[in-house]
């Protein structure tokens, strides 16, 4: 009953992590957006107008579906990890 109880918590701890990707995930679009126009304006000195501000969507929505399926392999592997990390020699020897 130990070893369920450490693979509970492992589970909910990887969970939150996936959560806590899953939300930075779906945020990176809009902040690189951000600080693209930031560095524009801010660093290079730039004026942002309409033209270049809706001209430079394009590129980012190309990215934004290309890296779209890149998180599903470390998401669906952190799913088995608890399972595999609480299962010691000890309890694969008494299972057989």
């Amino acid at each position: 009953m130990e070893g369920r109880a450490e693979e509970l918590k492992e589970q909910r701890n990887n969970y939150a992590l996936e959560i806590a990707f899953d939300a930075l995930w779906s945020l990176s679009p809009v902040i690189s957006v951000v600080v693209a126009f930031l560095v524009y304006t801010k660093i290079q000195g730039h004026v942002l107008t309409p033209s270049i501000a809706f001209t430079s969507f394009g590129p980012s929505s190309i990215a934004r579906r290309v890296l779209i399926s890149q998180p599903s392999l470390p998401s669906s592997s952190s799913r088995s990890t608890p399972s595999l990390m609480s299962s010691s020699p000890r309890s694969r020897r008494t299972s057989r």
